[in-house]
């Protein structure tokens, strides 16, 4: 569509202002606010979406604005989006996009998130070897039962099998994959 210089479709002669957000609805997920900052087509909301959603690369997804499917090369302005518009969504799968890899996410119920730069280069064991060590030394952060926080250094151990608690040797039950801090010194022994 044509336009002058001051921003108004010579079309309709009515200024365009785009959304600053929009309402998604999916069947599983409920409905959420994205915010539209920067983003002026539909191709770019859907990859909005996707990073919302943390969704894998061979998931997709599908957008509809009053029961009509939009396209990717669709732009807000062709649609007259509305700040507030409402989309249905539908999630696909699809061929996963031959992607390198930036960033790896390691979640801990107790401790938390951290992040290790990786690229496509870094091994398994690299990994592996990365995760350990931070583990091993330094600042963790656990919670008690009541939620609050309590800050320790030391050791991470993980139990790697299921032990049944002894009263008499003063031992607790211990289950597979349950998280401890060794307190005080670093290290692995």
């Amino acid at each position: 569509m044509p336009e002058d210089e001051g921003g108004w479709d010579v079309e309709s002669l009515l200024p365009y202002t785009p959304p600053s957000w929009v309402e998604v609805r999916g069947s599983s997920r409920g409905s959420f606010r994205v915010q539209c900052e920067g983003v002026d087509s539909i191709a770019g909301l859907q990859w909005l979406v996707h990073e919302r959603l943390m969704l894998q690369p061979n998931q997709g997804v599908r957008l509809s604005h009053w029961g009509r499917e939009c396209r990717g090369e669709e732009t807000f302005r062709s649609l007259s989006l509305q700040t507030g518009a409402k989309f249905e969504m539908a999630l696909l799968l699809q061929r996963a996009p031959d992607a390198q890899l930036a960033r790896v996410r390691i979640a801990c119920s107790a401790l938390r998130t951290r992040q290790y730069a990786v690229d496509a280069a870094t091994t398994v064991l690299q990994l592996k070897t990365l995760i350990e060590s931070g583990a091993k030394e330094g600042d963790h952060r656990w919670y008690d039962h009541l939620g609050s926080p309590v800050d320790a250094r030391g050791c991470t151990v993980i139990a790697a099998a299921t032990a049944a608690g002894d009263a008499k040797a003063g031992t607790a039950t211990v289950r597979l994959g349950e998280e401890f801090v060794k307190a005080g010194g670093g290290g692995g022994g």
